[in-house]
């Protein structure tokens, strides 16, 4: 074989790894926005995560408890905050943002809130539970006198950790009795989200109350 021919033959060999595209060394880069990807990457990492489970099966699982419902079925529940009517869950997307994430963000862009409504409806409704109307109410149902401040201190890391670090505990107490603060964990205040009836049963939110009125006794 011709010294020509035999480098034509090699040419002919690199050309199909010459033309090929370089590997993209970010592969968890951006999905394409308005896509289900898209929105479960928002889920992820806006802070959403923070307070819904994705799906009843990942909270079932989790040693944790969440001020929100799992998203799954959050798509075709049709009511929120109060009983409020909403358009699309991207509007309850917008509120929660606004309210307990970052107060000065102007909201989802269009694309995002698709991307969002796109990832809760993949997400099914079969399982979904019947239309919730969430609720705030005062803690008047929470005896106080029944509260233990040992299984308080477990909850606190299972229901509060998540926002309010470990070690942080003292600085939550103020002045606040331990009434107000069962009030505090029904009906949320500021960034704060509430945890209704079905998130934290009465005895809970008296544990809860207890542990951190036991650590302002102490200091």
């Amino acid at each position: 074989m011709s010294r020509m021919t035999l480098g034509a033959l090699l040419l002919l060999a690199a050309f199909p790894i010459l033309m090929a595209p370089a590997t993209d060394p970010t592969p968890d880069r951006m999905s394409q926005p308005g896509t289900t990807a898209h929105g479960r990457e928002i889920y992820s990492t806006a802070g959403c995560a923070d307070c819904h489970a994705a799906t009843l099966a990942q909270e079932a699982k989790e040693d944790r408890i969440r001020s929100g419902h799992p998203l799954e079925g959050a798509a075709y529940r049709g009511t929120w905050w109060n009983g409020r009517i909403a358009t699309d869950a991207g509007e309850a997307s917008d509120f929660c943002l606004k309210t307990f994430i970052d107060p000065n963000n102007e909201g989802f862009t269009a694309v995002e809130r698709k991307a969002l409504v796109l990832f809760m409806q993949d997400l099914g409704s079969e399982r979904g539970v019947s239309p919730l109307a969430l609720l705030r109410r005062d803690a008047g149902d929470v005896d106080l006198g029944a509260g233990d401040a040992a299984r308080g201190r477990e909850l606190y890391r299972r229901a509060c950790v998540s926002c309010h670090a470990a070690g942080t505990e003292r600085d939550l107490i103020k002045e606040l009795s331990p009434a107000q603060i069962a009030d505090l964990i029904r009906k949320g205040s500021g960034r704060m989200p509430f945890f209704q009836v079905d998130r934290l049963t009465a005895p809970q939110v008296a544990d809860l109350a207890v542990y951190l009125e036991s650590l302002r006794k102490a200091r």
